[in-house]
């Protein structure tokens, strides 16, 4: 059988480790390490605030996979920016020969002004407690451990030397069998990587099942394939602290600006990504009844309809529904969008007059830059229009999705909805969309479905589209078109009883 790619890497790695321990003793380089400022505490700096995430940039010149990534890339440059960017950590990958890596870009990062104050991490194939000890004594103030490469004795005993120099290691986990056994012997940040380093391959989804298996009281750390605010949402909504990110950053001209564009989650998406279950939002709420009844039957979202329809509220009306409700509900106006100045003021007035959470934009221009930076997150509507399609021998019309601009979102700070309305249409009509149209989109990004949801339906379209979350107007409206609290509970209970 081939050697693996990370059976290559590892002797590589032995290889050199042995020519160091044959040029200085353990015993000096730990008289080094004692002789630095204390290590800084790693694990603090992973917990998120409000919600967030936080994130470690990693700074790398190369990797297996993608080849040179950035050759002259200058520590110190790069630092910088992470700090401007809202680094919370840096990591270094100090391997030479696949990563063109060395512990002199680790010492130069931890020696710069920008990184005094934050921890660094030394990032290599570590088997052996005097790469722990090396690590220390340049400065680093954790270090990585792969689970996939050490034995459990070995592993518990690097975790326990890292601690006596005053170190909390990142223990990398892969799969299931790892992400126990790196909690069997008591690590305390687990990270679980998107990337098979046996052979490079990357599945995102690999948090969302091992998740379950970590202990609440330990920080996960998710690792690799990412490169946008979506994917940084999806993964904390899977329930990590943190995210380590390199490739990105290191391509980007702006790293800085790269890395606040994947962490700046607004704070009601950070509070909604960081629930387990899909995110519900009870919409077209006209009294302070409704929405008490709305967020006492566990709504995540409570929308109110602007536009014009037999839902609209006025912005008054509006005000009394808001004050009514406690201060974490998440709020959603539901607006009219089209391309006239008039539609922006008014929706940008009803945002600094209401106080609403969210802007869910409707019509033919909301996914344009027209309706950008209105100062809260966004849901924009992506709607079907008919179009001719001829296929040499016959002509005939069907329903398709607008493109949007960037449709991998959060770009923006948006979400997108899924919505059965076509264009020109408003939604709430009751009407159910193509819900395996609809699963071919939630695979690539986070989204809200719409579109004829009723609490004896909606299990059915959660199992079929795997959606982030579901939205509802009509379907928990009683026969006289007013809301009914029996029927929001039951589409509440029905979303959470969904396996």
């Amino acid at each position: 059988m081939p050697e693996s790619f990370l059976e290559r890497i590892t002797t590589a790695t032995r290889a050199r480790l042995a020519e160091r321990m044959a040029q200085r003793s353990l015993g000096d380089l730990l008289a080094e390490a004692r002789h630095q400022p204390p290590a800084l505490d790693f694990a603090a700096a992973l917990r998120p605030v409000d919600g967030g995430v936080r994130a470690i940039a990693e700074f790398k010149r190369a990797s297996p996979s993608k080849g040179t990534i950035r050759k002259s890339a200058s520590p110190r440059g790069m630092a910088r920016h992470y700090i401007a960017g809202g680094a919370a950590a840096i990591s270094v990958l100090t391997e030479q020969d696949h990563f063109q890596g060395s512990l002199d870009d680790l010492r130069t990062i931890k020696g710069s002004h920008a990184a005094a104050h934050i921890p660094v991490l030394r990032k290599d194939f570590i088997t052996d407690a005097y790469q722990v000890a090396e690590a220390r004594a340049a400065g680093a103030d954790s270090f990585l451990l792969i689970v996939a490469l050490l034995d459990d004795p070995t592993l518990a005993a690097l975790i326990q030397f890292g601690r006596e120099l005053g170190m909390e290691p990142l223990v990398e986990a892969h799969d299931a069998d790892e992400a126990q056994r790196a909690v069997n012997v008591g690590a305390r940040i687990i990270g679980v990587n998107a990337r098979d380093l046996r052979t490079f391959e990357v599945d995102t989804t690999r948090l969302r099942d091992i998740r379950p298996l970590i202990p609440a009281d330990r920080i996960v750390v998710a690792e690799s394939g990412i490169s946008t605010m979506s994917d940084v949402a999806r993964l904390r909504g899977y329930g990590a602290h943190a995210i380590l990110v390199g490739e990105t950053l290191m391509r980007s001209e702006n790293p800085s600006i790269a890395l606040q564009q994947l962490i700046a989650l607004p704070p009601a998406l950070c509070k909604l990504a960081a629930k387990p279950q899909p995110i519900v939002k009870l919409c077209g709420m006209r009294t302070p009844e409704d929405a008490l009844a709305a967020y006492e039957a566990g709504a995540d979202m409570i929308g109110m309809v602007f536009a014009n329809s037999k839902r609209q509220v006025t912005v008054e009306q509006a005000r009394e529904i808001i004050r009514a409700l406690p201060d974490d509900a998440v709020t959603v106006g539901v607006f009219l969008a089209e391309y006239l100045p008039e539609h922006r003021r008014f929706i940008e007035e009803t945002i600094a007059a209401t106080g609403i959470t969210m802007a869910q934009l409707c019509g033919a221009s909301s996914a344009g830059g027209a309706f950008a930076d209105l100062g809260v997150p966004t849901i924009r509507a992506r709607y079907r229009r008919q179009v001719l399609v001829n296929t040499g021998t016959t002509s005939y019309t069907e329903l398709r999705i607008i493109p949007r601009i960037e449709p991998l979102i959060f770009h923006e700070r948006s979400l997108p909805l899924y919505e059965a309305a076509t264009l020109g249409e408003m939604g709430g009509a009751g009407r159910t969309g193509d819900w395996n149209e609809a699963a071919n989109e939630a695979r690539s990004y986070p989204m809200l479905l719409a579109g004829g949801l009723k609490p004896d339906n909606v299990t059915a379209a959660l199992r079929t589209v795997q959606p982030w979350g579901v939205d509802v107007s009509s379907g928990i409206e009683g026969p006289d078109g007013r809301k009914d609290p029996a029927r929001m509970r039951a589409f509440v209970r029905a979303v959470y009883a969904t396996e």
